[in-house]
Parts: structure tokens; sequence; C-alpha cells
């Protein structure tokens, strides 16, 4: 049975899902299937948990190892497995050229190539019940906004339905690693307030 979650203080944290894609090979994962080192390109790993469809939520991202001219996605899918391809009904940001992806792709302040460096923090905050998605990296938010329950997010991207699994997909033919931090240990930034932890009470 693989490692899927992450005990602390009597609540159970998610990690990412080794079992969420049809070929456990195509990341290698380590210090408790939260760090994910990407091997194989077009592929796509979930968290063993989903998100409540009201409340609001966080996590982090820190850049282990970026591969400069490579990008990694990470935000949140509705879709729990995958048949080895890259992600698909999802919301998410583009590491390498700071691009809001999803049904469509817009650009905010971070836009450019190369925006992310070893050790940044990436930072997702969910409005749940309003629907609403921001991306921030070492405390600053994209486009100037502070997430905050039903107010301004910085995407014009459209948020899925349903509840909604934190995923990680490699795009291109760049090895990169990437650490996730769920809230079983302290997190980098403060959450902006309205903003939980996503673990056994409050998931979907």
């Amino acid at each position: 049975m693989p490692f899927s979650s992450f005990w602390f203080s009597g609540i159970e944290y998610p990690t990412l899902n080794p079992d969420s894609a049809t070929d456990n090979a195509d990341m290698t994962l380590s210090e408790g299937n939260l760090r994910a080192a990407t091997t194989v390109n077009s592929r796509t790993l979930t968290a063993t948990m989903a998100m409540a469809t009201s409340g609001g939520f966080y996590f982090e991202i820190k850049a282990i190892s970026y591969a400069s001219g490579g990008g990694s996605y990470f935000g949140l899918t509705s879709q729990a497995t995958h048949n080895d391809a890259f992600v698909t009904n999802y919301i998410g940001f583009d590491t390498y050229a700071g691009t809001y992806r999803g049904a469509s792709d817009d650009t905010n302040d971070l836009t450019g190539t190369n925006v992310t460096s070893n050790n940044d923090i990436w930072q997702v905050a969910f409005d749940a019940t309003n629907r609403k998605f921001w991306i921030g990296k070492n405390n600053t938010w994209a486009d100037g906004t502070t997430p905050s329950i039903d107010g301004s997010d910085n995407t014009s991207v459209s948020v899925p339905s349903g509840a909604l699994y934190p995923f990680i997909s490699r795009g291109g033919s760049y090895n990169e690693t990437y650490q996730f931090n769920f809230g079983a240990s302290a997190f980098a930034h403060t959450p902006p307030s309205g903003f939980g932890t996503l673990n056994s009470s409050t998931k979907a």
C-alpha cells in the first residue's frame, strides 16, 4: 500500500498519490510523497485528497531544483487519476512562463520566462465557495491582489466545477523537483485570512 497521507496531531494531511497515474514511474516521489522529481514528459500526479466545494484552502510548493528553460504546471484539477497524460480540466500555473493555464490562458504580472528559481516558494489560495483562484511567489501575489473570501482573484481562467485535487504536471523535457506542503509542516508564509489547510477534516 502506498504512503498516501501524513498524520500530524490526529489530523491526516494529503500527499501526492503515486497511484493517481497508471505508470507509477511518471515521477519519482520522496519525503513521504511530498517531493516530486519530474522525469517523463506530459505526466501528472494529483494529491490524495480533494478540496471541499466550500471554504478557503491554501498550500505551498517549494522549487527544490528548477531547470532553466523548463517549467512544470501546478494547480487544481477535477481528475483524481490520469492515464499517463498531461492534466486536463484544470486551472493551473506555468512555472516557466508565469502564465495561468486551463480552458484558456491568461497572463499576469509574473509573465516572462524562467520565472522560477531554486528555493522559490509558490503559493496557491483557492476560495472554493466562490470559485476563485490565486497564485503567489515568495509572498507576492500575482497582479498585486491579496486572496480574500469573495474577493477579486488574479486570473480570468475559469475554475472547473466540483471538488478539486491539487496536482503537478510536467509539460516539457526538463527534469525538476518540487516539494509540496499541505500544512503538516509550518508554512513558509502566513496563509491569507480565511484560508485554511486541506486535511481529513476539510476534504471533500
